[in-house]
């Protein structure tokens, strides 16, 4: 089954930051320097931004999104703002989302996505 697409007439805005984690699981030791490692293989990527609809039926349009596709939290495809190397797969970190109109029809939710690995 294929995967959902992120929907057209939303945006992702450029107020964008990522985080990277590798879980490292640190030791202290009794001397010396303490020892660490990953836990994963892979980097848990996290970006936040803000998702942008530009008219009340794009917002519409992606709750449908959200809650019947997704269901708030699974896995999804969609275009990077910022590297062109494509679409990336990822996931809202948490279901809850909370919209802000910000202009008349604008409307506003920060998120979260979590991806696995650099792309």
């Amino acid at each position: 089954m294929a995967l959902p697409i992120f929907p057209d007439g939303i945006k992702l805005a450029m107020d964008y930051g990522e985080d990277l984690d590798l879980g490292i699981d640190r030791t202290e030791m009794e001397g010396g320097i303490p020892k660490q490692r990953p836990k994963f293989s892979m980097p848990i990527m996290t970006r936040r931004a803000k998702v942008v609809a530009t008219t009340f039926d794009d917002k519409v349009k992606f709750d449908h999104w959200y809650i019947n596709d997704i269901k708030g939290a699974c896995w999804f495809t969609y275009k990077d703002p910022i590297r062109s190397s494509g679409t990336l797969t990822a996931r809202f970190q948490e279901g809850k989302l909370s919209w802000h109109m910000v202009a008349r029809n604008i409307w506003e939710a920060n998120v979260v996505i979590e991806s696995i690995g650099l792309t």
